[in-house]
C-alpha cells in the first residue's frame, strides 16, 4: 500500500489499474505498444515486466523461452491463530531440505496472547517428470499432506495437532525458469522474479 501511495501521489489516481493484466507488447518506432486483457492496447515509452515467473512480457521477448519446469520441491502453506512459540517472535525451523518446515507469528499477540502464525511445510520429491498439476496457491485438503509430518512432535509442539488446527492449507510447487540472455529489449525491461526467478523459501521473497 506504501507503494501504491506512492505511485498515484506522484502520478495519478489512474496510474494504477486493477483487474487487468499485459497479455504481450509489440516494439514500437516511439517506444512500445502494450496489449491489455481487457483488449485495450496503450503506447508507453518504456515497458517495465514485473509479471512474474510467468510474466508474459518476457515470454513475448524472449520469443523460444523454454517452458517452466519443476524445481523438485513442493511447498504447502497456512495460518492459524494461536500462542506465538518460544519468545512470542521467534522464527522456529524444524527437519531437513527433504522434509522440513519453518514457523512464525506475522502478528503482534492480541488479548488473549494469541497472534497470526504463519507455518509452511515442505517436501523434496523426484523431479524426473516436473510438475504435472496445474494451478498455483491451489487449496488442498490437509489429509493430502499432514501425514508426511506425523513425526514432527516435540514436548515444545505437537505439529499435527497445530496443522489440524489451521483454517486452509494451499498447495505450492517450486518451478523455475533457464536463465535468458538479456533483461532489455530496447524500450522493454524486466523486473524481479520475470528476470531472474528464485524460489520463494529462504526469505528469497523477503531479499
Amino acid at each position: 500500500m506504501l507503494l501504491y501511495r506512492e505511485v498515484i501521489e506522484r502520478l495519478d489516481p489512474d496510474a494504477v489499474q486493477f483487474g487487468t493484466k499485459v497479455t504481450g507488447y509489440e516494439r514500437a518506432a516511439a517506444g512500445v505498444r502494450v496489449a491489455l486483457s481487457n483488449g485495450e492496447v496503450i503506447p508507453a515509452r518504456i515497458l517495465i515486466g514485473a509479471d512474474g515467473i510467468h510474466s508474459k512480457v518476457r515470454g513475448r521477448y524472449a520469443r523460444m523461452m523454454p517452458p517452466s519446469t519443476g524445481g523438485g520441491m513442493i511447498l504447502w502453506r497456512g495460518t492459524l491463530r494461536t500462542k506465538p512459540l518460544r519468545t512470542g517472535s521467534s522464527f522456529v525451523g524444524l527437519g531437513t531440505h527433504q522434509l522440513g518446515m519453518v514457523i512464525y507469528p506475522i502478528s503482534p499477540p492480541d488479548a488473549d496472547r494469541n497472534a497470526l502464525i504463519n507455518w509452511i511445510t515442505e517436501i523434496t520429491v523426484d523431479n524426473q517428470e516436473g510438475w504435472q498439476q496445474d494451478g498455483w496457491f491451489r487449496e488442498v485438503p490437509f489429509e493430502s499432506f499432514a501425514h508426511y509430518f506425523d513425526s514432527f512432535k516435540y514436548d515444545w509442539l505437537n505439529v499435527p495437532d497445530m496443522l489440524a488446527q489451521a483454517d486452509c492449507a494451499s498447495e505450492n510447487p517450486m518451478i523455475d525458469r533457464d536463465p535468458v540472455p538479456t533483461w532489455v529489449d530496447g524500450p522493454v525491461a524486466l523486473l524481479g522474479d520475470a528476470a531472474y526467478a528464485m524460489y520463494p523459501r529462504g526469505s528469497n521473497g523477503a531479499g
